[in-house]
């Protein structure tokens, strides 16, 4: 195979083919389910990549509208991509299991069914993979379909200890949509997805690939859409927090097994600060400093922040005029309103902590 491949690109090199042959193929995973209406801006967005040398990977999970039709006039029209069927809806997680197995690139890119890549998203992530070849896991910043640029989990750049400390305090730093996986890190290890997590099974992998030695950072720049749904129920969101509570329990126990976990972020924090013996210490100042007192990094905006109402996260949107706040419901949100040029007030609230902060914005 390897000799067939080096002849491919000798006669490819012939007809001015060096960047594609000198560039890694990059396997992109899409599991979908019912999406037919809106699969197809998924799989454009990755079509219209400047980065060309990529392998299409969609798992359609049982699907039973049409979109086993929408997918099939893609696969005609792209050889890149290959359809894998599932006979019935197995869920995302063994889905997404049958893409880290079936991919063959040096990397893997995921992207959810719904949502739209920047046109320069992989080929930024690869550039910046080939360069930092101790990086196992890279995202980016994401922003809302049909809004202004957010601000979503983290203000910046996350370098591989910030991504430690963070899920170590109960903090999710990266978003799983945005990211690009080195695979021969993942195979040489035998990772997969715990199918016994439905859901926060990306807090599990994550988990995985860390206690190997692996390391996750985000870069800050803005390379993906991201569509928010709200049809789950209240008791649905309940159930997360519950199990990522369960996760960040379980983790502190591994690093410092006779010490309670402490009830907020900025306690476990403060913890880590004065008993630190696992990461940089100019690090964990830093982080104290941007969490827990008043600190913030320099966002160049801000249209979007998390608020726990009655222990369910859910998303505020910036109205336009930038003078007040909206749930994704449109529904107005008691004590996040007051916005200016200059500040924003987030509330977090779930049934240990109810705080509220004043973050500061980049003149």
């Amino acid at each position: 195979m390897r000799k067939v491949a080096l002849v491919f690109c000798s006669l490819l090199l012939i007809a001015g083919g060096y960047f594609f042959c000198n560039t890694p193929l990059v396997s992109v995973v899409i599991t979908t389910y019912n999406r037919a209406e809106l699969v197809s801006k998924a799989i454009d967005s990755i079509l219209g990549q400047t980065y060309k040398r990529l392998e299409v990977l969609i798992i359609n999970d049982g699907s039973d509208d049409n979109t086993a039709d929408v997918l099939a006039k893609y696969s005609k029209k792209d050889s890149r991509i290959r359809i894998i069927t599932n006979n019935e809806n197995k869920g995302i997680v063994k889905s997404r299991n049958i893409g880290l197995s079936e991919a063959r690139g040096k990397y893997l890119v995921w992207q959810d069914d719904d949502d739209i890549a920047e046109k320069n998203k992989i080929a930024e992530q690869v550039k910046f993979m080939q360069k930092h070849r101790d990086v196992t896991i890279l995202g980016t910043q994401i922003s809302l379909l049909g809004n202004d640029r957010m601000i979503y989990l983290w203000p910046t750049e996350v370098n591989p200890d910030e991504a430690e400390i963070a899920f170590l305090i109960g903090r999710l730093p990266i978003a799983l949509p945005t990211t690009i996986w080195r695979l021969d890190f993942i195979k040489k290890y035998q990772i997969k997805f715990d199918i016994s997590y439905p859901v926060t099974e990306d807090l599990v992998i994550y988990d995985k690939i860390l206690s190997h030695g692996g390391k996750i950072m985000t870069i800050n720049e803005t390379l993906y859409q991201y569509r928010l749904h709200y049809s789950n129920s209240v008791e649905y969101y309940k159930k997360i927090r519950k199990l990522q509570k369960e996760f960040y329990e379980r983790r502190w126990n591994r690093f410092y097994p006779n010490e309670v976990y402490p009830k907020t972020q900025c306690e476990r924090l403060k913890f880590i600060k004065e008993h630190n013996k696992y990461f940089s210490d100019d690090v964990v100042r830093e982080m104290y400093a941007v969490h827990c007192q008043g600190k913030i990094y320099n966002p160049t905006s801000i249209s979007f922040v998390v608020v726990y109402d009655n222990g369910v996260e859910e998303p505020i949107v910036v109205s336009k005029n930038n003078s007040t706040f909206y749930s994704v419901r449109f529904k107005k949100v008691g004590k996040v309103q007051k916005y200016s040029f200059d500040s924003i007030y987030i509330l977090w609230e779930d049934e240990e902590e109810r705080k509220e902060y004043k973050i500061k914005r980049a003149k």
